[in-house]
Protein backbone atom coordinates (compact mmCIF):
# COMPACT_ATOMS: atom_id res chain seq x y z
CA UNK A 1 0.00 0.00 0.00
CA UNK A 2 1.89 3.19 -0.78
CA UNK A 3 0.69 6.34 0.67
CA UNK A 4 1.79 8.88 2.65
CA UNK A 5 -0.45 8.31 5.37
CA UNK A 6 -3.66 7.53 7.11
CA UNK A 7 -5.90 9.83 8.36
CA UNK A 8 -8.90 8.25 9.72
CA UNK A 9 -12.48 10.52 11.09
CA UNK A 10 -15.10 8.71 12.58
CA UNK A 11 -18.12 10.16 12.00
CA UNK A 12 -22.17 9.68 11.56
CA UNK A 13 -23.61 8.10 8.13
CA UNK A 14 -24.74 10.85 6.44
CA UNK A 15 -28.43 9.77 5.96
CA UNK A 16 -28.84 9.11 9.88
CA UNK A 17 -28.06 10.41 12.99
CA UNK A 18 -24.94 8.64 15.50
CA UNK A 19 -26.25 7.03 18.03
CA UNK A 20 -24.29 8.21 21.03
CA UNK A 21 -26.20 5.85 23.12
CA UNK A 22 -26.30 7.97 26.80
CA UNK A 23 -27.17 4.44 28.65
CA UNK A 24 -25.20 3.81 31.35
CA UNK A 25 -25.63 -0.29 31.07
CA UNK A 26 -23.75 -0.18 27.78
CA UNK A 27 -20.25 -0.76 28.23
CA UNK A 28 -19.08 0.39 24.69
CA UNK A 29 -21.09 3.55 24.85
CA UNK A 30 -17.84 5.57 25.72
CA UNK A 31 -16.35 4.20 22.24
CA UNK A 32 -18.75 5.76 20.32
CA UNK A 33 -18.18 8.99 18.43
CA UNK A 34 -16.11 10.14 15.95
CA UNK A 35 -11.93 9.90 15.89
CA UNK A 36 -9.74 11.12 13.69
CA UNK A 37 -6.00 9.89 13.35
CA UNK A 38 -2.57 9.50 11.39
CA UNK A 39 -0.53 6.46 10.34
CA UNK A 40 3.33 7.04 10.01
CA UNK A 41 4.49 5.52 6.92
CA UNK A 42 8.11 6.11 6.98
CA UNK A 43 8.67 5.99 3.21
CA UNK A 44 6.21 9.03 2.52
CA UNK A 45 6.27 11.46 5.80
CA UNK A 46 5.68 11.07 9.23
CA UNK A 47 1.95 11.40 9.79
CA UNK A 48 0.79 13.57 7.11
CA UNK A 49 -2.85 14.19 6.48
CA UNK A 50 -3.74 14.01 3.07
CA UNK A 51 -4.37 10.49 3.08
CA UNK A 52 -6.88 8.94 5.39
CA UNK A 53 -10.67 7.21 6.40
CA UNK A 54 -14.00 8.26 7.64
CA UNK A 55 -15.17 5.63 10.06
CA UNK A 56 -18.20 5.47 11.33
CA UNK A 57 -19.06 3.38 14.55
CA UNK A 58 -22.65 3.32 16.02
CA UNK A 59 -25.26 1.31 17.69
CA UNK A 60 -28.21 0.76 15.47
CA UNK A 61 -31.08 -1.55 16.90
CA UNK A 62 -28.50 -3.42 19.44
CA UNK A 63 -25.53 -4.17 17.22
CA UNK A 64 -22.50 -1.72 17.18
CA UNK A 65 -22.10 -0.81 13.26
CA UNK A 66 -19.12 -0.02 11.27
CA UNK A 67 -18.27 1.94 8.51
CA UNK A 68 -15.33 3.29 6.39
CA UNK A 69 -14.39 5.65 3.23
CA UNK A 70 -11.18 6.23 2.72
CA UNK A 71 -9.85 9.50 0.79
CA UNK A 72 -6.95 10.71 -0.57
CA UNK A 73 -6.32 14.30 -1.00
CA UNK A 74 -9.95 15.49 -2.07
CA UNK A 75 -10.99 12.28 -3.63
CA UNK A 76 -13.00 9.33 -1.65
CA UNK A 77 -13.05 5.86 -2.20
CA UNK A 78 -15.73 3.85 -1.13
CA UNK A 79 -14.91 0.42 -1.77
CA UNK A 80 -13.68 -0.90 1.74
CA UNK A 81 -15.73 -2.24 4.50
CA UNK A 82 -15.06 -3.36 8.32
CA UNK A 83 -15.33 -6.57 9.28
CA UNK A 84 -14.88 -8.43 12.81
CA UNK A 85 -15.18 -5.11 15.00
CA UNK A 86 -14.27 -5.54 18.58
CA UNK A 87 -13.96 -3.69 21.60
CA UNK A 88 -12.07 -5.25 24.59
CA UNK A 89 -9.97 -4.09 27.52
CA UNK A 90 -9.78 -0.82 25.78
CA UNK A 91 -8.69 -2.16 22.73
CA UNK A 92 -10.76 -0.83 19.87
CA UNK A 93 -9.49 -3.40 16.67
CA UNK A 94 -11.04 -4.30 13.17
CA UNK A 95 -10.33 -5.64 9.75
CA UNK A 96 -10.14 -3.29 7.08
CA UNK A 97 -10.87 -4.91 3.99
CA UNK A 98 -11.01 -3.70 0.21
CA UNK A 99 -11.94 -6.15 -2.35
CA UNK A 100 -11.32 -3.79 -5.48
CA UNK A 101 -7.72 -3.49 -4.62
CA UNK A 102 -7.45 -7.14 -2.48
CA UNK A 103 -5.93 -5.22 0.25
CA UNK A 104 -6.72 -6.37 3.86
CA UNK A 105 -5.45 -4.52 7.22
CA UNK A 106 -5.76 -4.50 10.77
CA UNK A 107 -6.15 -1.64 12.53
CA UNK A 108 -6.12 -1.36 16.52
CA UNK A 109 -5.90 1.87 19.32
CA UNK A 110 -6.70 2.29 22.23
CA UNK A 111 -7.42 5.54 25.00
CA UNK A 112 -3.77 7.12 25.82
CA UNK A 113 -5.60 10.20 27.37
CA UNK A 114 -8.69 11.77 28.01
CA UNK A 115 -9.41 11.99 23.90
CA UNK A 116 -5.71 10.79 22.60
CA UNK A 117 -5.55 7.48 20.79
CA UNK A 118 -2.09 5.57 19.52
CA UNK A 119 -2.63 2.33 17.90
CA UNK A 120 -1.12 0.38 14.55
CA UNK A 121 -2.31 -0.37 10.92
CA UNK A 122 -0.88 -3.91 9.96
CA UNK A 123 -0.96 -5.28 6.09
CA UNK A 124 -2.56 -8.71 6.50
CA UNK A 125 -2.93 -9.04 2.89
CA UNK A 126 -2.05 -7.21 -0.62
CA UNK A 127 -0.45 -7.52 -3.54
CA UNK A 128 1.87 -4.81 -2.99
CA UNK A 129 4.64 -7.04 -1.35
CA UNK A 130 4.21 -5.14 1.97
CA UNK A 131 2.05 -7.98 3.97
CA UNK A 132 3.33 -7.71 7.54
CA UNK A 133 4.41 -4.21 7.55
CA UNK A 134 3.30 -2.22 10.69
CA UNK A 135 2.55 1.44 10.98
CA UNK A 136 2.30 3.27 13.86
CA UNK A 137 -0.94 5.41 13.90
CA UNK A 138 -1.73 8.49 16.62
CA UNK A 139 -4.69 10.74 16.72
CA UNK A 140 -7.65 11.84 19.03
CA UNK A 141 -11.73 11.32 19.28
CA UNK A 142 -13.37 14.77 18.23
CA UNK A 143 -16.76 14.45 19.05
Amino acid sequence: MSCSSFKLVTSSNVDSELDVNSNSDDENSAYYGKYEFFLDIPALGQYQNDFGANLTVSKRKLKVQARIVWFYRQEQFYGSFVRNFNVQNGLISFVNVDLKNNIESLIQFRFTGENSIEGNTTILKSNNGDVGNVYKLKGMKVE
